[in-house]
């Protein structure tokens, strides 16, 4: 990387916690002064609390299956900037990272832009400049307020909503879900995931006023098979919806029984917009989209199998709903009379406790580990938590060797 382009990461990130400034008259003032170029290409917008990085990615791979150049924005990065930017699957070049960031960050700063408001117009005007014929674009924080927001999609996702953020959000399901809904544009299709009934209840109110149609994961029959040794999900899905043929079996190529209500709603959406538009969508781009996912959209880290001997998980999952969908994938998998070596830490936000107290039924050794981060969770309040539920656990001060331990360890009961 070179030294210029390092530089202006560096201030970037300096602006990361800049506070969250909820608001979107930053970003339409800072999209104004660079030409709104989130107009020049047709967007699908996706919020949720769990499964939006997931239904995005999907979309995604089944339109590059299709022959479609694909934009895609997601957020955060695992390892570096650059992955919250791709096309065609393949990570945004350092090249055209500088070729817009020098002017945008001169315009934010005038403006006292977030990095989440600058990184999200990079990749509009990135997209617009690679002339893509589609862009999914996830959410940050919530919909109504978030920054993507700033865009008129073709179409918009909700996925499952679960308490999170709940400082800027609210604390019920309802307060949450008025904020998700906030991405529900006039006489724009919305596609909402099986969600709890007060949330429904929101999703379904704002689509009547908005007088756009409203599909609610109805279109689609399907049943789970199995979960494979690689933790892929496999079944049979019976498409009734009339724009897209019959799949009599498929397989999703990410972890986990929750990704089949994620697979409805990219389905529910390529349907809708494979009508709209009359796009040729064929089976073979859905099925090879749908298991081709982690190579079309570079998806990391969701319960992640990256060994089978011995076997060693990685998952992201940051609140108790995506712990619960991690449990529910070991318990329903080849390797459910393992116990497991888990290495865990949260950040400061998120309720803890009711994540250790999830996992403990799978748990052989707990081991503690404070992130490197300004959010992270002290150790003395994972050690306190721990207490409460725990027999025994170690505190890991050097993570590469608890993580060689780790490696090794891995034992069925």
């Amino acid at each position: 990387m070179s030294n210029i382009l390092n530089d202006l990461l560096h201030e970037l990130f300096s602006m990361h916690r800049n506070s969250i400034k909820p608001g979107l008259a930053r970003t339409k003032a800072l999209c104004k002064l660079m030409g709104n170029p989130q107009k020049s290409f047709k967007s699908i917008h996706i919020a949720g609390t769990n499964g939006k990085g997931s239904t995005s990615s999907m979309i995604n791979s089944i339109l590059i299956e299709a022959g479609f150049k694909v934009g895609l924005y997601t957020s955060p990065h695992i390892f570096e900037f650059n992955e919250r930017i791709r096309i065609n699957g393949a990570t945004v070049t350092n090249e055209q990272i500088l070729k817009h960031l020098p002017t945008l960050l001169t315009h934010a700063k005038q403006l006292k832009c977030t990095f989440f408001e600058i990184t999200t117009v990079l990749a509009f005007m990135i997209f617009a400049d690679k002339k893509v014929d589609f862009a999914v674009i996830e959410t940050g924080l919530g919909g109504r307020l978030d920054s993507t927001n700033v865009i008129k999609p073709i179409i918009c996702g909700i996925t499952r909503i679960a308490f999170d953020h709940s400082e800027y959000l609210g604390d019920t399901l309802a307060q949450i879900a008025y904020e998700k809904a906030g991405i529900i544009k006039q006489r724009i299709p919305v596609v909402v995931g099986e969600n709890k009934a007060e949330a429904l209840r929101i999703f379904t109110v704002t689509a009547l006023n908005k007088k756009c149609l409203f599909v609610s994961n109805n279109n689609f029959e399907s049943q789970f098979i199995k979960i494979d040794e690689n933790l892929n999900s496999i079944g049979i899905m019976e498409l009734i919806d009339a724009n897209l043929d019959r799949i009599r079996r498929f397989t999703i190529g990410l972890p986990g029984i929750h990704q089949i209500q994620n697979a409805h709603i990219a389905l529910n959406i390529i349907s809708i917009i494979k009508n709209h538009y009359s796009l040729k969508i064929s089976n073979p781009a859905v099925i090879n989209g749908l298991k081709n996912i982690k190579k079309n959209s570079g998806l990391i880290g969701r319960i992640d199998l990256i060994s089978n001997d011995p076997p060693i998980i990685v998952d992201v999952s940051h609140n108790s709903n995506g712990i619960e969908a991690l449990y529910n994938t070991i318990t329903h998998s080849p390797y459910k009379k393992l116990k497991w070596n888990i290495l865990f830490s949260s950040l400061i936000d998120k309720n803890a406790k009711e994540m250790l107290e999830i996992l403990k039924p799978i748990t052989k050794q707990l081991n503690l580990i404070e992130l490197n981060s300004e959010r992270a969770m002290p150790i003395s309040k994972l050690v306190e938590h721990s207490f409460e539920l725990f027999d025994n656990f170690t505190v890991a001060k050097n993570k590469n060797l608890i993580m060689q331990k780790l490696l090794m360890s891995n034992e069925p009961l």
